[in-house]
């Protein structure tokens, strides 16, 4: 398309990059995100967090911890969707202290208040092994709905 003169936005890198990694092609779709700075198209929130969760589903956690910390350093924050694809490595991976530790940063920036996905939080609690926390966090979250 680009041989074509047609210039490509962040949105169709982040549906075509989206697609590889759904498509399992997660290292095809790590050097078209590698490319987007020499085509003139910085990484959005998003295009970081379809990586990162690309990463997780192939049980590549070094790459999604990498690519967190390069997107913090290149100021895309990330949200509450990067935290939980983060989040997901790492429960995969066995570790549920940096999992914490991501949860922790999470609510600390003010992310269960925005909490939208009930679901990754119980998935979270029921991964770490704890089914009285799924049942804490839901009625927090309900309460807390029903409060504003």
């Amino acid at each position: 398309m680009q041989n074509s003169g047609m210039e490509l936005g962040i949105i169709t890198y982040n549906l075509i990059i989206g697609g590889m990694c759904r498509a399992g092609k997660v290292e095809d779709a790590r050097e078209l995100f590698c490319s987007l700075s020499l085509n003139g198209v910085k990484p959005d929130v998003r295009t970081y967090t379809i990586m990162i969760s690309g990463f997780s589903v192939k049980r590549f956690k070094q790459e999604a911890v990498a690519l967190f910390r390069k997107m913090k350093e290149d100021r895309p924050l990330p949200d509450d969707r990067t935290y939980n694809a983060l989040i997901r490595a790492h429960l995969w991976d066995g570790d549920k202290a940096a999992s914490a530790e991501l949860i922790k940063e999470m609510t600390s920036f003010g992310f269960l208040q925005r909490l939208r996905r009930p679901l990754a939080w119980s998935l979270i609690c029921y991964m770490m092994g704890d089914w009285r926390k799924i049942f804490v966090v839901y009625f927090c979250i309900v309460c807390f709905r029903s409060n504003n």
